[in-house]
């Protein structure tokens, strides 16, 4: 059957996406960083105060490590688990003043022998009295960790300044939960390895992301949630190994899914996969979804305007699965044999009538077509002549 949306020949990951955020010019820039560095740097923005909390927490395997804090102060010779704190100095950041009332200072944080393993960037300054945002605007870094930390719980500092992340090279990151969860000034994810990644809660939820780089899901065997997300679009590979938890954009406002696979792995339920997304065009090719059985509430309340060719034969619950879905004017999907609805959509006569064509044997289920502009109109024996009950 054919796709409104079709995985691209020959495999392998899409490019990132290309243009949108770009730093403001007034902040330093951030120098190149390469695959292997060991190094992580960060442009911090410094007020004209006193306490312009900033600390960083490594781990290594076997050595030290050491920061320059850009202001004119440096600590060396950082054992493995150390927090290092600082108060930057407003005097001493040599970035110039910006339009946004903070100067910038340049970070560099490096390893002194051995390789970095874990880094923290929410443990609190020992002077800290509530919960603060840590400085952090744009960042850059290569390092093949096993441990991350950067959601902030409890009294915790927050990333609630981090505009930019790039995470350039591998990692060894077996998930990506709650990475940046609530990171509410993140606006391009530019570099981030997610191979090794085997889930992803909510790792981009409440954030105001533009761009995000190919999303590799290899690894991921417990689903892929990408609730209330405000990226445009994204491209997904290799979701073949999910066998439990949801995949699911509910809720999000991305335009354009791409999914490069060959089916949704050994998935039953793609229960509410893309309910309440109201910027939604066309559902993306997902595959083989012969093995799908649960459909319920697939596109519930959403906006789109074609459903992509997506095998129905397997299916014993399409409860509600357009429902709400008034925009939907063309469902390429096919092989349903079960009883269900596509009424109240926006479906013409051909519509209907290429929908009837690619439904499985009826068995004297029920398909209830009322409600769209074709209702009344089209030629119900197309279904009919398959054992189904039409209600028009």
């Amino acid at each position: 059957m054919p796709s409104i949306l079709t995985r691209p020949s020959g495999g392998g990951a899409a490019p990132a996406p290309s243009g949108g955020y770009v730093p403001p010019s007034d902040w330093l820039t951030l120098p190149t960083v390469n695959s292997g560095d060991n190094k992580f740097v960060g442009v911090v923005a410094v007020f004209d105060q006193d306490n312009n909390y900033i600390t960083f927490n490594a781990t290594t395997d076997g050595g030290t490590w050491s920061v320059d804090w850009g202001d004119g102060n440096t600590q060396t010779g950082i054992a493995s688990g150390v927090t290092a704190e600082h108060k930057l100095s407003y005097s001493g950041a040599t970035g110039a003043l910006t339009t946004r009332g903070f100067k910038t200072a340049l970070v560099t944080i490096t390893v002194d022998s051995g390789n970095f393993t874990g880094m923290d960037l929410v443990e609190p300054h020992s002077e800290a009295t509530d919960q603060y945002y840590q400085p952090w605007l744009d960042v850059r870094m290569a390092a093949n960790l096993s441990s991350w930390d950067s959601y902030s719980t409890g009294s915790e500092p927050i990333l609630g300044m981090l505009e930019r992340f790039d995470w350039i090279g591998s990692n060894s990151l077996n998930q990506g939960d709650s990475m940046f969860l609530s990171c509410t000034a993140l606006r391009s994810v530019v570099n981030l390895d997610t191979s090794a990644w085997l889930r992803a809660t909510q790792f981009i939820r409440n954030t105001p992301l533009i761009e995000f780089p190919v999303f590799d899901t290899s690894s991921m065997t417990l689903g892929i949630l990408l609730p209330d997300t405000q990226l445009d679009e994204i491209t997904i590979t290799d979701t073949d190994q999910i066998t439990s938890g949801s995949i699911s954009f509910q809720g999000s406002i991305l335009k354009h899914i791409t999914i490069q696979n060959t089916g949704v792995g050994n998935r039953t339920s793609l229960q509410a996969c893309f309910s309440t997304t109201p910027n939604l065009i066309g559902t993306p090719d997902l595959g083989d979804t012969s093995g799908v059985t649960n459909w319920l509430a697939f596109c519930i309340n959403s906006g789109i305007r074609t459903m992509a060719a997506h095998d129905l034969s397997g299916a014993t619950n399409m409860t509600s699965w357009v429902s709400g879905c008034h925009n939907l004017s063309r469902i390429l999907a096919f092989g349903a044999t079960i009883t269900h609805s596509i009424a109240n959509c926006n479906l013409d006569v051909d519509a209907i009538e290429e929908y009837a064509t690619n439904l499985g044997d009826g068995t004297g289920q029920t398909l209830t077509t009322s409600n769209n502009p074709a209702s009344g109109s089209w030629n119900t024996t197309i279904a009919t002549a398959k054992n189904w009950t039409v209600v028009d």
